[in-house]
This record gives structure tokens, C-alpha cells and sequence, in this order.
């Protein structure tokens, strides 16, 4: 099976417990192999799939604590801000295409992987010229579900969601040991989250987020 694939952003979305994602267009049919044949093989060994790793998207940011809570006007203008970032994505899709081309098996000990125990780099196609692009309709419609229902949903209702109080910066990065599967991110994707960064923190302030560390942006492909 050749596992090497091209990703294509879809857009940024404030996700439940307000952690700020970027969202991919989709999983290709041979990363959804890839999962499935983890899955069978080793079924009894590993965990049921969480459903944060059922689409691709890099975790940038969550709210710094319980006591931080985002307003309804300020989840308008976010909101508002994710749309244009959308439409910029669906102009330019071509220049937001990025290979994933390796996969590694990590030893954390937190949730952010800003800090690791080891990691084993598992599969290895850098220097394969093939990469599989076909993303099956399901994972499309899945990943317009879950973007839509904050870029189009009612907002006083997703607040609520928002505001839950849970996965904040302690969640993230205090010592919890696992493991899991990911793909660390292309450096060239950070410019863009940086200029997300700064756009959001314009609306909001500088407070309210914790950013995770370059080095430790990555797409869950299977937790374990």
C-alpha cells in the first residue's frame, strides 16, 4: 500500500471546549486504510478510536483556564473570521495541498506533545514520486459536518459548548503519559497559523489563548 498523501486545508474552526483547529478537507482513502488495518490487527491491544482523530486537523490553541470564557459577540467575530479564512482556502486551494509522507509512533507525556518520552518513525515514503489524493465522500461530508456546525450553527447554543470549562492549557500540558500515532506537520503550514494567531488575538486580546509550540503541531492519525 503506498500511504504517501496530499492534504488540502479546509479551514480554521473554534472546535467544542473552544480549542482552535485547523481543519483539512479530509482523510484519503489510503490514510483510512492505513487506520482500518490497525484496527484488525491489533484490536485487542489499542483503545476504541476517539472521535478527534475521525478527521485530519492540527490542534493550534485552547483557553487558558476554567475561568476564561469566550463571550457571544466575541464567537460572532471569530466566527466571522473563520469564514473569510474559508473562502481565502477554497480561492488558493492549490497553494494549501501538503504530503504526508511518514508517520510516528510517540510516547508523550502530555497531551499537547509538547513533551515526549520517544518516538519511532514507523513508515517512511520521502522519496516515493506517488501520492494518493482521493478523499472517499463520506470523510468530505464528515468534515463539512462537524466545520459547519460552528460556521453556520446557532451560536448561543455552541457557546455553551464552548464554555464547558474543559480541555484547557493543564489539560494539555500537564504529565499524562500515552501514546498515539501522528504526522508532525510541514513547517511551511506555520505561517499561516501565525497570521491566524494574530488575527484572532486583534478581536480577543492576547490572554485567552495558549498557543501550542511549533514543534509539537501535528495531525492525530490514531490514538492508542
Amino acid at each position: 500500500i503506498n500511504f504517501n498523501s496530499k492534504l488540502t486545508i479546509f479551514t480554521f474552526m473554534i472546535a467544542w471546549d473552544g480549542v482552535i483547529v485547523l481543519n483539512f478537507e479530509g482523510f484519503t482513502q489510503s490514510i483510512l486504510n492505513l487506520k482500518q488495518e490497525f484496527d484488525l490487527n491489533f484490536q485487542d491491544q489499542i483503545s476504541k478510536e476517539n472521535t478527534g482523530s475521525l478527521w485530519p486537523k492540527i490542534s493550534v490553541g485552547c483557553l487558558k483556564n476554567k475561568d476564561i470564557i469566550l463571550t457571544l459577540n466575541e464567537l460572532e467575530l471569530i466566527q466571522q473570521l473563520c469564514l473569510r479564512y474559508s473562502i481565502f482556502f477554497k480561492n488558493n486551494r492549490q497553494n494549501y495541498q501538503f504530503l504526508i509522507n511518514h508517520f510516528s509512533l510517540i510516547e508523550y507525556q502530555c497531551c499537547s506533545l509538547e513533551k515526549i518520552q520517544t518516538q519511532f518513525q514507523f513508515i517512511d515514503n520521502q522519496h516515493s514520486q506517488q501520492f494518493d489524493q482521493y478523499i472517499p465522500q463520506s470523510q468530505i461530508e464528515y468534515v463539512k459536518k462537524v466545520t459547519n456546525e460552528f460556521l453556520t450553527c446557532n451560536l448561543q447554543d455552541y457557546l455553551i459548548k464552548v464554555n464547558s470549562g474543559k480541555k484547557r492549557q493543564s489539560d494539555y500540558c500537564d504529565l499524562k503519559k500515552g501514546f498515539t500515532i501522528i504526522h508532525w506537520i510541514n513547517p511551511s503550514i506555520l505561517s499561516i497559523i501565525n497570521q491566524f494567531k494574530q488575527d484572532l488575538e486583534s478581536i480577543i486580546g492576547e490572554n485567552k489563548y495558549y498557543w501550542f509550540q511549533d514543534q509539537s503541531l501535528h495531525i492525530t492519525i490514531r490514538g492508542l
